[in-house]
């Protein structure tokens, strides 16, 4: 008796711990404090950071980025791509509900607030309406009928057509399969058409179908609670989300300077990471670098003047060697850039990149092949503290680096134009591996700013266009990255980031980390 006793008590002991470690807390408000002040929450127009980082927890798309950048399903159950790339059909989740919201003093039902397919038509088309004119109506741009329903000669986008309450069509006026990419973004949102339209304040008290909804807004605050109705939670076992509400603060003409403690994440502008980096921190709080989208590339000019002849790659190569050797961190006062190396979540961009270094030159000596190099970028600040460090690098007594920097309108007007230097400064904001490389390396490409020309490389890039599979695309984008990792323009690149100070009370941050994943913050809990 006494063995089977002491034979108990050891496997309840076994659970309680086993538990404990895989549990997750529910409930909380978690404080954040940002530097922007949001002023736009239709996701039609909303443009900052903050008002995008809101609009994520209210509203959602039909497909989405996952945490590697490969799509994948969101309010859509599947999709079927047909016709070359021309024709995207989209089964709809059914158990899918808005944000409860009253029309005329009376709470609209749950039944009449289910999402179906003609939510969607009417948000898309209310997207792309001339008369709301938001800067991203062109994201229905290749659909039929976009350009009718613009110009006012037709009431309806004649491509967005809805199959029955839950098949969605699209037809596009000829083959673009990388057209879905566009569906991930924010302002492809569904709306419901009569609070929208019911709703003077729609854009300060929006309605979506989010792992939060607003509570409200106001100068100094926006107050989000969660969604008792969160669609995920009829698809899945575990509950989303874990937290109860999501206060987010911004910065007041009477707030106390260095008031960081009041808040779990804290967001700090160039000012405050020096005093942060220079002081010392609160034990429960960590200084963290939140990578972004967007990034500074020193790329080389293919039609540049030096053609280097056959040992042009070794050349480019042995660039890079001498540049991978720099730790940033040391000239990097307001922290804001971030040596991709430093980020275990790749991009498909980072992927290539990193593992072109594999082909850096040991112990190369530019200087015995080259007695020049002519490096160009625009006058911002961060262009120059990167293309300082660079010049100060590269160049040797026997090796001179020519630095030339023109304001921005200067800078345009000679990429654009065919320039002569070898070395030149950039930045390009990611949005999808698609877009990169149509951007980048296709020849005939307008952002093709280094002349870089493979015909393999536009034709598997013609390719993606048409290809119906995600199987398909991704056997091309796997051939098109063996080909770059050997030949590409990019020999020093630094991913742009900010700052933030983190309660230790804060679980889930690894989330920050990943571009792709850092605004999800229904995944986010408090210890």
């Amino acid at each position: 008796m006494k063995y089977y006793k002491t034979l108990l008590i050891t496997i309840l002991i076994l659970f309680i711990f086993n538990f404990t470690i895989h549990a997750v807390n529910y409930g909380g408000e978690l404080k954040l404090r940002f530097q922007q002040l949001p002023i736009e929450l239709n996701p039609i127009y909303a443009a900052n950071e903050t008002e995008q980082i809101i609009i994520r927890q209210i509203f959602d798309s039909l497909v989405e980025l996952n945490d590697k950048g490969e799509l994948t399903t969101h309010l859509a159950e599947s999709w079927e791509v047909e016709e070359e790339g021309r024709l995207f059909t989209f089964k709809l989740r059914e158990e899918v509900y808005f944000h409860p919201y009253q029309i005329a003093g009376e709470p609209v039902p749950l039944s009449a607030r289910r999402v179906m397919a003609e939510d969607w038509k009417w948000s898309f088309e209310y997207l792309a309406s001339p008369e709301n004119k938001s800067p991203y109506a062109q994201l229905f741009s290749k659909v039929k009928g976009y350009d009718d329903y613009r110009q006012g000669e037709s009431k309806e986008i004649t491509g967005i057509r809805v199959l029955d309450n839950y098949q969605l069509q699209i037809e596009l006026t000829e083959s673009y399969a990388p057209f879905i990419y566009n569906l991930t973004k924010t302002a492809a949102a569904v709306m419901p058409k009569n609070a929208v339209l019911n709703k003077d304040n729609f854009s300060i008290i929006p309605i979506g179908t989010g792992a939060f909804k607003i509570n409200d807004f106001s100068k100094a605050q926006v107050n989000l609670v969660k969604n008792n109705n969160y669609w995920k939670n009829n698809y899945q076992e575990e509950v989303l989300p874990y937290l109860e509400q999501i206060q987010i603060n911004f910065p007041t003409k009477n707030e106390e300077k260095r008031n960081y403690q009041q808040y779990d994440i804290y967001q700090l502008n160039a000012e405050s990471y020096r005093y942060f980096r220079d002081n010392e921190i609160h034990d429960d709080y960590q200084l963290q670098k939140i990578p972004q989208d967007i990034y500074y590339f020193l790329a080389y000019n293919y039609s540049s003047s030096k053609q280097f002849n056959s040992d042009s790659a070794n050349i480019r190569n042995g660039i890079r060697s001498n540049l991978n050797k720099i730790d940033f961190n040391e000239v990097d006062s307001s922290n804001l850039m971030l040596p991709i190396s430093n980020n275990d979540q790749e991009s498909y961009l980072q992927k290539i990149y990193k593992s072109s270094q594999k082909n850096e030159v040991e112990n190369y000596k530019l200087e015995n092949n080259i007695k020049e190099l002519n490096l160009i970028s625009n006058d911002s600040k961060n262009s120059t503290l990167i293309t300082d460090l660079i010049r100060s690098k590269l160049q040797t007594n026997k090796l001179t680096v020519n630095l030339k920097k023109y304001n921005w309108a200067e800078y345009l007007n000679l990429i654009n134009d065919s320039f002569k230097a070898e070395l030149f400064l950039m930045t390009y904001k990611y949005h999808n591996k698609y877009d990169f490389l149509a951007d980048n390396f296709y020849s005939e490409s307008e952002l093709n700013y280094y002349s870089y020309n493979n015909q393999r490389v536009d034709n598997l890039i013609d390719y993606l266009k048409l290809v119906n599979s995600l199987e398909n695309s991704d056997q091309a984008f796997q051939i098109i990255e063996e080909i770059l990792i050997n030949d590409n323009p990019f020999v020093f690149i630094l991913q742009a980031a900010e700052s933030r100070l983190f309660s230790d009370r804060v679980a889930g941050q690894d989330l920050f980390t990943n571009i792709y994943l850092k605004d999800n913050y229904e995944l986010i809990y408090l210890k």
